[in-house]
C-alpha cells in the first residue's frame, strides 16, 4: 500500500487505509482519502485499516483496557478525525502498543458522524483491535481473552439497501470521536 491514506476496492469492498503516524494538515484535504470522502456521492467505506487506535474509541468498549500513563502514544487524534470523515462500517486496528496489552478489543456498534451540513442518517461502525498472535498452548490457557483472529462476514456497502444501512443494532452507542462532528 502507498505511504498515504487512500481508498482501494478489493472484491467489491471499499477499503480505506492509513499508514502509521498518519497526520492531517489543516482543513485542506491532504490525502487522496480525504479528497475522495468529500465527494457528494460518497456514502462511506466498508473497512478502515489503521495501526493506531482513534482517540476516544476506548469509551465504546464493553471492557476498556487498563490504559497506562503512556496510553496517548497508542492513540491518534488524526485517525479519529479520518474515521469520522470516511464513515467506515468496520475499523480494524492493531494492539501493537504496550498500553493496549497486545490484546483483542472490540467496541459496541457506534454511530458514524453525520456529514457536515447534513441531516442524513449514517450507518453504524464497529471497531476491532486485533491482538498479537500467541503460541497455541497459550491460546488454550487464555481462551477468547487473548483472541488474535477475528472473522467477519462483510457485505459491501454498495450492495446494501438504504434500509439495511439504516438498521441500528441494539446497544449502539454515540459517536465517540472528535467534538467538531458532534456539533455539526
Amino acid at each position: 500500500l502507498p505511504g498515504f491514506a487512500d481508498l482501494i476496492t478489493i472484491c467489491n469492498l471499499l477499503i480505506a487505509y492509513a499508514p502509521p503516524r498518519t497526520t492531517l494538515i489543516g482543513s485542506t484535504p491532504s490525502t487522496p482519502l480525504q479528497v475522495k470522502s468529500k465527494h457528494p456521492s460518497y456514502l462511506g467505506c466498508d473497512v478502515f485499516l489503521s495501526s493506531e487506535w482513534p482517540q476516544g474509541i476506548s469509551s465504546t468498549f464493553p471492557s476498556p483496557p487498563p490504559l497506562s500513563d503512556d496510553a496517548a502514544a497508542g492513540v491518534s487524534y488524526d485517525i479519529a478525525e479520518l474515521a469520522s470523515l470516511i464513515k467506515p462500517r468496520y475499523h480494524f486496528s492493531s494492539s501493537h502498543h504496550p498500553s493496549h496489552n497486545y490484546r483483542h478489543y472490540f467496541s459496541y456498534p457506534f454511530h458514524n458522524a453525520p456529514a457536515v451540513h447534513s441531516t442524513k442518517k449514517t450507518h453504524v461502525c464497529r471497531f476491532v483491535s486485533l491482538g498479537n498472535v500467541i503460541p497455541p498452548a497459550d491460546a488454550k490457557t487464555y481462551g477468547k481473552e487473548r483472541k488474535f483472529l477475528h472473522a467477519v462476514g462483510i457485505v459491501s456497502l454498495t450492495s446494501m439497501s438504504r434500509h439495511e444501512l439504516d438498521i441500528v443494532p441494539s446497544g449502539t452507542v454515540p459517536h465517540p470521536y472528535v467534538d467538531d462532528y458532534a456539533a455539526s
